[in-house]
């Protein structure tokens, strides 16, 4: 896949819904708990300034009023910064979680030619240095069986030209050339898993 468009798909915020959604309303819910024992505390308080003042006054009602109004729009401005936040917090936390699961199913696949990269601001920066790691290893490990596999290919194509020179049943030969060529796919399949995409 194109390095260009996963950077592009990764900027959509809501990449594990059911996760993120649940995170925000933790977060949400958590907050309008803190919120409504502070405006119960408030309500008590306007209260007691009621009955000190002249109780039932029209001018303490419309004091209580307005501050009750003026609380509960702060307490709505305060849920929707929390919200938003909790979005952008749930995003720097899912969107490493889609991008694992997205290497890991190419791994699975047997391509692992790219490391893993993350946003400037995304969680688990130390698990993703692990995780290219391990990338590296495989890839080395791929390089290394490239590498037995050409030379068990080289001595083939050797043993292949000496018995086209001496007396050799054309089957042997024959044989002998299948078996260089399933080496050679063999050499292309790992060259293929561990070649960078372009």
């Amino acid at each position: 896949m194109d390095q260009t468009r996963e950077h592009e798909r990764r900027h959509k915020y809501m990449v594990d819904k059911r996760f993120q959604i649940r995170y925000m309303i933790m977060i949400i819910l958590v907050l309008a708990l803190c919120i409504a024992v502070g405006i119960s505390l408030v309500a008590v308080a306007f209260q007691s300034l009621a009955s000190t003042e002249e109780l039932g006054s029209r001018e303490s009602l419309i004091k209580v009023n307005f501050i009750f109004w003026i609380i509960l729009l702060a307490v709505l401005i305060l849920l929707i910064a929390v919200g938003s936040y909790g979005l952008r917090m749930s995003h720097r936390v899912a969107g490493p979680v889609y991008a694992f699961g997205r290497h890991l199913d190419l791994i699975r696949r047997g391509i692992y030619y790219n490391d893993l990269k993350l946003r400037k601001r995304d969680e688990f920066k130390n698990l993703v240095n692990s995780f290219n790691s391990t990338l590296e290893a495989l890839r080395a490990r791929e390089r290394d069986g490239i590498a037995s596999l050409e030379e068990i290919a080289s001595t083939l194509d050797n043993l292949s030209k000496l018995l086209a020179q001496e007396p050799a049943t054309e089957s042997e030969a024959a044989k002998l050339k299948e078996l260089v060529d399933k080496v050679n796919g063999l050499i292309e399949l790992q060259r293929a898993r561990i070649k960078p995409q372009q």
